[in-house]
């Protein structure tokens, strides 16, 4: 069936194939992360974190299986992400706080038993703070206190500070 095909007709059908294999693997992924994500009742901003990430990894394995279609050498491709890496790495290390914040909310996302709408207390000597979790974002963690201002934190800060977790969830009265 393929014997009257041109090659580069044989690595079209190749890509499509690959393309459509993992668009149904992504949906079907995707349910998957939503469904165990529900079950453990995480909030809004902590699925969008989660979708992005498993998405990320699908599109990465499958611009890799393109790649590897088209033939392309292993030291071009090495050479290509290399150098994407060195413009990257420098970027992070221009902009290090960032990088360590998004290295605390993942840390934050992941291992921490907070979640929005807790009731928390940072116990800090120069700041102590009492509110509700508004929001953890991949930068910041919001707070309400119990004036109504809201604050936002770095959330390399929040992992180097002691937190207790007042009350899971309270709900506010205004």
């Amino acid at each position: 069936m393929f014997e009257s095909l041109e090659p580069i007709e044989i690595r079209l059908l190749q890509t499509a194939s690959i393309i459509v294999f993992f668009t149904i693997t992504k949906a079907i992924i995707n349910r998957v992360v939503n469904k165990t994500l529900l079950n453990f009742d995480f909030g809004l901003q902590r699925k969008r974190i989660a979708l992005k990430a498993t998405n990320f990894i699908i599109f990465i394995l499958s611009s890799v299986s393109i790649v590897a279609v088209w033939g392309l050498k292993g030291s071009q491709v090495l050479t290509f992400l290399t150098s994407i890496l060195a413009v990257i790495g420098v970027a992070f290390m221009a902009q290090w706080s960032l990088l360590s914040n998004i290295t605390a909310g993942l840390i934050l996302f992941f291992g921490h038993p907070l979640k929005i709408g807790d009731y928390i207390q940072i116990q800090d000597k120069d700041f102590p703070m009492e509110g509700q979790i508004q929001d953890i974002s991949l930068f910041f963690l919001f707070i309400r206190t119990t004036d109504h201002k809201t604050y936002t934190i770095p959330n390399a800060v929040v992992v180097q500070k002691t937190l207790t977790i007042l009350k899971k969830e309270k709900e506010e009265t205004e």
